[in-house]
């Protein structure tokens, strides 16, 4: 599934595996079809569960886990954010966070401590840095996020 938030007319879920058949086994504990509109969906606590960005997995806490059972959870909202590149002219985030950051993480990268930084490129690194922490704390609440049911 190259692009499952489009992939919405699924009709059957099929396996292929031909490159040693002889040694193939395979076991499906269970696969479950739900007609959208007529599951009963319940939140579950923003408590219970948590996003790992590095790997992009969802985890759930321990209470999580028991509340969630063997149910069928569905990742609701939010939209993949938009990537820049270098011939962006815009972006979804705060430019004033988004220049912040740039420049302390560039200084922050050519300081070489306090022996050899004549620039006191580390002091104007935290300068841009505690630019980009007050830009972060003014970014607005965020629409369309994702939440877990």
């Amino acid at each position: 599934m190259a692009n499952p938030e489009t992939d919405t007319a699924i009709i059957s879920v099929g396996l292929e595996y031909d490159a040693d058949i002889g040694a193939a086994t395979i076991w499906i504990d269970d696969i479950v079809a739900v007609a959208n509109d007529t599951a009963e969906w319940e939140t579950l606590p923003r408590r219970n569960w948590r996003i790992d960005k590095e790997a992009r997995d969802l985890i759930l806490t321990r209470d999580g886990q028991d509340t969630v059972g063997y149910h069928l959870m569905k990742i609701k909202g939010g939209d993949k954010p938009a990537l820049l590149s270098s011939d962006d002219t815009a972006t979804e985030v705060n430019e004033n966070f988004v220049i912040s950051n740039t420049v302390n993480l560039a200084l922050i990268a050519t300081s070489g401590g306090p022996a050899t930084d004549p620039d006191a490129k580390r002091n104007l690194s935290a300068y841009w840095a505690a630019q980009a922490e007050r830009a972060r704390k003014a970014l607005p609440f965020l629409v369309n996020a994702r939440t877990v049911e």
